[in-house]
């Protein structure tokens, strides 16, 4: 069970602030953003409208393969 953590654990360290990231959005529509800052439970994100919300980790994916902007 702690694989999966582990997992996105390691996927949420790959990346920087400025890295373009997508997260499920209230309705579970995926929203893409930039990480504006990281903590250890998660990241601030600006969404394209200019909204700047809290993501935790494990909902926090890279927009590309890379993990990079």
């Amino acid at each position: 069970a702690l694989s999966k953590i582990a997992g996105d654990a390691q996927l949420f360290a790959r990346l920087t602030e400025g890295d373009s990231v997508r997260y499920a959005g209230q309705s579970g529509e995926l929203v893409t953003a930039k990480v504006v800052e990281k903590c250890r439970w998660g990241a601030l994100v600006a969404r394209e409208d200019g909204a700047v919300i809290a993501v935790g980790f494990r909902k926090l994916w890279p927009s590309t393969a890379q993990g990079n902007a």
